[in-house]
């Protein structure tokens, strides 16, 4: 029965991934009375405990599948194909890989149609060196020192490997590892991403599905950014808390809290076991993956919060009138909307605490206690603990109220986070401490406006639409005039004030144009969802959405989407935001040498350029191959002619060879003999030079076929070079 490889596309429904919930939950941890359980990928990756969480991980992130039903298969050999295939999808080629369909000419009937791009990119980018790997079957397994050589040069680090191929390597069997993987093997276990058993290494050991998932999990570690702004999958953060209803999870990075999307059966991998999201406290330091939507997918468990016991510190509570005037217009804004925030104003620390609007009274809100925990030395976090209480049966005075509460503490440096809870320790928000005068604006253009719940939503500059509560004191205006929010509409360019979180302004533009310009290289398309990703300056990658109806143009012809290509170079127009131009033309280059060899039945030629040293080309099927401008094939070339190679948009779509033809005229000095070899010396003017005559060199004396020995010395000969050869000599 055939299998379906790891590469292979699986699509899981959610409705399949709900019915198979009941058979798929997983270790339990008891919390106020619940069962916390959370749903793995595929039934069978804790068939080795030791490779259960990068197989769940890997899984996630799409670099593995499963080989349906839900299962894995730990125990499974990886094929060479296979590894490729999983080492290219972990650093960001598998779209590019997929868009190969020729089948590459080095494993002409050997490989699958699902593998041609994986295997043809591999040969582009290195990780397969033909001068070094030799002929293999990508359909064999890959043994462990295979798989090393595709992970180190992945990423990167071939040149540290080639550095230590002579190193003495600490493993039993270190004897069986090949010469020419030595150097590889040590790299992989010096970032610890390659580990032996019992002291061994076992080279030639063909490599499980386990271990794979294992290695490129370690490998994943080294590669990954911490910047959760950057199209990167993982980040670290710190969580704050989690929306069951609305999917979404909220995270504290670099200072800043951000709300992110999530997958609501996403695992929390902890202690080796898997839990539900729910399980995470506030405080607990966790790292996520994301999926291509940003969309959180998986969680793994790094530590809990590390506060000491609290501090109960001093407070007071302060009424409205009594509040610095900077204080009271925030309150009147922050009371508007349920919210919690903290404030540093001269040497005091003012904390308040809001419900939003409520259409009768006897709703309230007190801030009870306030605990200074330490973290570390100089750190400390605020603990506010908040009581909040309902209307009970009895009567309620039918108003419109506004509760809210604000206390007054002494300030004092150190200070990381201020988390508000409830009485039953519930996380009610976390925020930082923020100055009075802290002020920013957000710039963008409107791309929606809905006046009656008072919301607009704002395409901003890094292209990501968000939304806005304009509370009804906000001051609005439109071309310096103030107006009401149902004057606003789409497309206009707008500004929002925000002091210390609480927005206060709003200005729009109804005519003016914001123009700029963004150059870059095309690193991947998605005709699909119509995004492009860009290769910009200082090689930043940044991805933009193309309206259908944006004017699209290729070497300023109009084109479409689809005829868009990897590497080309485009400019794109940008229009108060919004996109409205993509210029498009072919990168083109070229590069000169001599040919040193030709293998044309793998449609490699191997060239000495200009700095003397040798790289090998694979020659396209498609591509144009000219000899002295007449069309030929690649057997057709031979060593020593003159050859240009033109790329467009990183591929070979033309090989233009020259034949190198030279006549000399001088006088015949001597014949001679030297290692085997017969040489001629011949004076042109006052220098003398050595030419080899081979058994191949046409020699003619008096219109007549003779050795070279029959001409008489101090003849005047002719002799005619091609390709740095004699290939005829006569007497003149």
């Amino acid at each position: 029965m055939a299998i379906t490889p790891v590469f292979a596309n699986e699509k899981q429904n959610a409705g399949n991934i709900k019915s198979q919930a009941s058979n798929m939950w997983l270790d339990k941890k008891e919390k106020n009375d619940k069962v916390e359980k959370a749903l793995k990928k595929f039934f069978d990756s804790n068939e080795f405990d030791w490779a259960e969480k990068a197989i769940e991980k890997m899984g996630a992130m799409g670099i593995l599948n499963g080989i349906g039903n839900g299962y894995f298969k730990p125990k499974n050999n990886v094929t060479h194909a296979e590894a490729i295939a999983m080492v290219l999808k972990l650093t960001g080629y598998q779209k590019q890989a997929e868009a190969i369909k020729t089948q590459p000419a080095y494993f002409k009937g050997l490989s699958d149609p699902w593998s041609y791009g994986y295997l043809q990119l591999a040969l582009e980018k290195g990780i397969i060196i033909p001068e070094e790997d030799g002929k293999f079957n990508p359909k064999a397994p890959a043994k462990r020192h295979e798989v090393a050589k595709y992970v180190v040069r992945a990423l990167g680090m071939r040149e540290d490997a080639l550095d230590h191929m002579d190193e003495k390597l600490s493993f039993k069997d270190a004897t069986s590892i090949p010469q020419s993987s030595v150097g590889y093997v040590y790299v992989m276990t010096e970032l610890e991403i390659m580990k032996g058993t019992n002291s061994e290494f076992q080279p030639n050991k063909p490599i499980t599905r386990a271990e794979v998932a294992v290695i490129l999990d370690r490998a994943e570690s080294i590669t990954e950014s911490e910047e959760p702004n950057k199209p990167s999958v993982t980040f670290e953060g710190t969580f704050v808390n989690y929306d069951e209803d609305d999917e979404e999870l909220t995270l504290l990075v670099n200072n800043k809290t951000t709300v992110y999307d999530v997958n609501p059966y996403a695992p929390v991998y902890k202690d080796s076991k898997y839990y539900k999201i729910s399980s995470l406290e506030s405080g607990d330091k966790i790292k996520v993956i994301l999926d291509s939507q940003r969309k959180i997918i998986f969680i793994e468990f790094i530590n809990e919060a590390t506060a000491s016991t609290g501090q109960k510190l001093s407070m007071r509570n302060v009424e409205y009138k009594n509040l610095p005037e900077e204080l009271q217009d925030i309150v009147d804004t922050q009371k508007l909307t349920q919210s919690y925030t903290a404030y540093k104003f001269d040497d005091s620390i003012y904390l308040i605490a809001a419900r939003g609007k409520k259409l009768t009274g006897g709703y309230t809100i007190n801030i009870d206690e306030v605990y200074k925990e330490t973290i570390e030395t100089n750190k400390y976090n605020l603990k506010v603990v908040v009581e909040i209480e309902n209307p009970g049966d009895s009567a309620t005075t039918q108003a419109i109220t506004y509760p809210y509460d604000v206390v007054k503490l002494d300030y004092f440096n150190g200070i990381q986070k201020v988390r508000f809870i409830n009485e039953s320790d519930s996380v009610l928000a976390q925020t930082t401490l923020k100055s009075i005068e802290e002020v920013n604006i957000i710039n963008g253009t409107i791309d929606y406006v809905d006046a009656a719940d008072r919301k607009i939503k704002l395409l901003e500059k890094d292209g990501v639409v968000r939304t806005y509560l304009i509370p009804s004191n906000v001051v609005i205006t439109l071309d310096n005039k103030t107006v009401r929010l149902s004057s606003l509409a789409k497309n206009m360019p707008a500004a929002i004030t925000r002091v210390n979180g609480v927005i206060t302004k709003l200005a729009a533009q109804s005519e003016v144009q914001i123009i700029e310009t963004i150059q870059g290289k095309i690193d991947a398309i998605d005709t699909t969802d119509r995004n492009i990703t860009l290769l910009e300056a200082n090689n930043i990658k940044r991805t933009y959405h193309i309206p259908t109806n944006v004017a699209i143009t290729i070497n300023n012809k109009t084109s479409s989407i689809s005829a868009l290509d990897e590497n080309m170079a485009v400019v794109l127009t940008r229009t108060n935001g919004i996109i409205t131009k993509l210029a498009a033309t072919n990168l083109v280059e070229t590069i000169n040498g001599k040919i040193d060899s030709v293998d044309s039945a793998n449609d490699i030629v191997r060239l000495l350029g200009a700095d003397n040293s040798f790289k090998a080309y694979t020659i396209p099927e498609d591509a144009q191959i000219t000899l002295n401008n007449q069309a030929v094939s690649l057997s057709d070339l031979a060593k020593g002619m003159t050859a240009v190679i033109t790329k467009t948009n990183g591929v070979i779509t033309k090989l233009a060879v020259q034949r190198d033809l030279q006549t000399i005229e001088g006088i015949l000095v001597t014949t001679f003999n030297s290692q085997n070899k017969t040489y001629i010396s011949v004076k042109v003017g006052t220098v003398i030079n050595a030419y080899e005559i081979t058994s191949e060199t046409s020699v003619i004396y008096n219109s007549e076929s003779a050795t070279i020995q029959s001409i008489p010395l101090n003849s005047i000969i002719v002799i005619k070079i091609e390709n740095g050869e004699v290939i005829e000599v006569k007497n003149k």
